[in-house]
């Protein structure tokens, strides 16, 4: 689900002691590119190792884009739009992880500039000014909707196969 843009951090003071610039916000809001880099939502910045559906720390959705703004205080503003996935629909109707913490690089793949890495959902956020996350469930059926437009192409049943190594000996995996 393609959400509106969120207020996810603020620049300035944070609840912990750090201090995000203007500078940052404008340099994250002018370099994101999720074919870069994309940045993907987390539980509390945790990670699963697991790609199951049932893991707790799995992600949560994508960010789409980034874009800065003023708010009436001067303050620069890092808003983001995420493609929401069911599971972050049905937390948030649960009212869990309502607010964004954001993972920033100062100075992303030796760049010089700040990079927005990922988004958490949390309930303790360090930035202040952060916007409460609120998704309708009034669109929930089309989560699982497929455009008419998209092609699939017709399964082919092929068995699974290991290859040799070029060693000629056998795999690792059947040593």
């Amino acid at each position: 689900m393609k959400t509106k843009f969120y207020r996810v951090c603020r620049s300035g003071p944070t609840i912990d002691g750090r201090t995000i610039t203007p500078e940052q916000i404008d340099q994250m809001a002018e370099t994101y590119d999720p074919d870069t880099y994309g940045a993907r939502v987390w539980v509390e910045h945790l990670r699963s190792l697991l790609p199951n559906d049932d893991a707790p720390f799995k992600a949560y959705g994508d960010v789409l884009a980034l874009k800065a703004e003023t708010d009436q205080d001067g303050h620069r503003l890092l808003l983001a739009q995420i493609d929401a996935t069911e599971d972050l629909v049905k937390l948030n109707a649960r009212r869990q992880k309502v607010y964004w913490s954001v993972e920033i690089d100062p100075d992303f793949a030796a760049s010089g500039k700040a990079y927005l890495c990922g988004l958490a959902l949390t309930d303790t956020p360090a930035s202040l000014g952060t916007e409460i996350i609120k998704l309708s469930l009034t669109h929930r059926a089309e989560l699982n909707q497929t455009p008419p437009e998209r092609l699939y192409s017709v399964p082919v049943d092929a068995p699974m196969e290991a290859a040799a190594p070029a060693d000629g000996r056998p795999p690792f995996c059947c040593r």
